[in-house]
């Protein structure tokens, strides 16, 4: 009888288990979703250690959507060229600690999902240039 009773106790604990990793999995987000997918090449390129997971800024700066303190005047080609280039929307390199990332790092779709994500992100008036460079 006690081994029925712990031979039940580890199904239904198995069970449970099985039922809850579906909510934990890492799988891509949905094709319909460029949001959620742009949230994932954030999290893979570690964006956020820069310029902080809000987009506010911390020791790079605020890449906000705010058209005064952040990249809210920049079109998707100098977003771009930020990432892809790490240059300015004048041509100009960015700080040397900006990266500059391939294709074979963020494909030119994911590149498009990365701009879907910061611009979902909420707009940061506050002017924040970030410790890294002046």
């Amino acid at each position: 009888m006690r081994i029925l009773h712990s031979f039940a106790t580890i199904c239904l604990f198995g069970a449970a288990l099985a039922a809850a990793l579906p909510a934990c999995s890492s799988d891509p987000a949905p094709a319909d979703d460029p949001v959620g997918r742009g949230a994932k090449v954030w999290s893979d390129q570690i964006c956020g250690s820069c310029h902080g997971e809000d987009a506010k800024g911390k020791e790079g700066p605020n890449i906000t959507m705010s058209k005064t303190a952040g990249i809210g005047n920049w079109t998707y080609q100098q977003f771009h060229d930020a990432v892809r280039l790490a240059k300015d929307t004048d041509g100009t390199n960015l700080c040397v600690f900006m990266a500059s990332f391939t294709e074979g790092e963020i494909s030119e779709a994911q590149m498009k999902d990365l701009y879907a994500y910061v611009q979902s992100k909420p707009i940061s008036d506050v002017v924040n240039k970030g410790t890294y460079c002046p």
